[in-house]
């Protein structure tokens, strides 16, 4: 059975912003985690952004960049540039805004972040053209 996983890649001047794994505080990934019952994969994008770094995101700010498979989860990941509020977490990590390139540097999902910052650079070089 196919679980499905949402996470967002929140851009501001060159940078990302980066949720550290909570069991490895050095390895720094997409703010997002698992669909819950009775929400869509965008809802469920924007509710894990709200509750790992306090900053909010309206679903029309949201445009889809990537899914993939991986493993039992099939992930979408959307990317944004709009956004409201302060970054605070209760959760057990970091939060802090990083160099796009760092998405490569994911201990956990290197080829994943690889993909959606390929297809990031994509987007943004057709809108340039």
């Amino acid at each position: 059975m196919t679980r499905y996983a949402s996470c967002i890649l929140l851009v501001e001047k060159n940078k990302f912003l980066a949720v550290s794994r909570k069991e490895d505080h050095d390895d720094f990934n997409l703010p997002g985690g698992s669909v819950e019952e009775g929400e869509s994969c965008l809802q469920a994008a924007i509710r894990e952004l709200k509750e790992e770094t306090g900053l909010e995101v309206t679903m029309e700010n949201l445009t889809c960049l990537h899914v993939d498979k991986d493993g039992v989860f099939r992930v979408y990941t959307y990317y944004c540039h709009e956004f409201s509020g302060d970054i605070h977490t209760v959760e057990n990590h970091k939060v802090k805004w990083l160099p796009l390139e760092d998405l490569r540097k994911s201990k956990l999902w290197p080829r994943y972040n690889s993909m959606v910052l390929d297809k990031y650079n994509n987007v943004m070089r057709d809108k340039q053209s």
